[in-house]
């Protein structure tokens, strides 16, 4: 009776080639799960694709290690359902790249900019720590990606995220949107001429977010006119977040 759990088919389900076998164990928990938790099947792309598993899951759960938010907008755009990659990067040890239990890991920086590229597209996150998803559990330890992805959800919990939709822009800000309430600006370097605005931003409050530090700056509403807006100068050339809400 937990609210907290999710069924999880597997791990690389489509290493599993018998679809019948895998149909069947989605139906067993479907029917013997009088609490109706959630479904998913960890990455199995080409029967996701196929439609199979619509009926029997509830979101799509993937492992995609580069072009994060192409492929999360490619699968949105595939069926209307959560999309969430769970497996996207590996943060490294405290003692810097060598210090793993896996092959590959990432800096606890470039691991949360992978998992605001994913928010940004309108997908779901996951966190992994190389000492503790894999053979070697060091529970005594504190990563400092523990905090950036807790600056990730602390700027979330502030927005109605589950209202925004991602644009498919390539060029210019990422952005998620509520058009005409509520709008999510993504800059990966925020040198330049500033962010270009949406055409219906006047006259909606202004918030700066530094997601790597979690610094924010109230910046009063946007002004009759106003077509792009620049980040604080001491921010140039970091990742920001400009938040504008109505």
């Amino acid at each position: 009776a937990v609210p907290g759990i999710v069924w999880d088919f597997a791990k690389e389900a489509h290493n599993e080639k018998d679809l019948d076998y895998k149909l069947a164990r989605l139906r067993y928990l479907r029917d013997a799960d009088p609490f109706r938790h959630l479904v998913t099947v960890h990455d199995d792309d080409k029967n996701y694709g196929s439609g199979v598993f619509d009926a029997l899951v509830d979101f799509r759960t993937d492992q995609q290690h580069d072009q994060f938010r192409a492929k999360v907008l490619e699968q949105r755009s595939q069926k209307a359902w959560p999309v969430m990659n769970s497996e996207f990067g590996y943060e490294q040890g405290a003692g810097g790249p060598e210090d793993k239990t896996y092959a590959v890991v990432q800096s606890p920086e470039a691991f949360a900019i992978r998992a605001w590229e994913v928010a940004m597209a309108g997908g779901y996150t996951a966190y992994y720590h190389t000492h503790t998803a894999w053979d070697v559990l060091r529970i005594d330890i504190n990563p400092p990606g523990y905090r950036l992805f807790g600056l990730l959800r602390r700027f979330f919990e502030t927005t109605n995220y589950w209202e925004l939709s991602p644009t498919s822009n390539s060029a210019g800000p990422w952005m998620l949107e509520n058009p005409g309430h509520e709008y999510l600006l993504w800059s990966g370097n925020s040198a330049g001429p500033g962010l270009e605005l949406p055409k219906d931003a006047e006259g909606m409050k202004v918030r700066w977010f530094r997601p790597l530090t979690g610094e924010e700056l109230e910046g009063g509403t946007v002004p009759s006119g106003t077509r792009t807006l620049t980040p604080p100068g001491a921010w140039d050339g970091t990742p920001v977040v400009l938040h504008l809400k109505r």
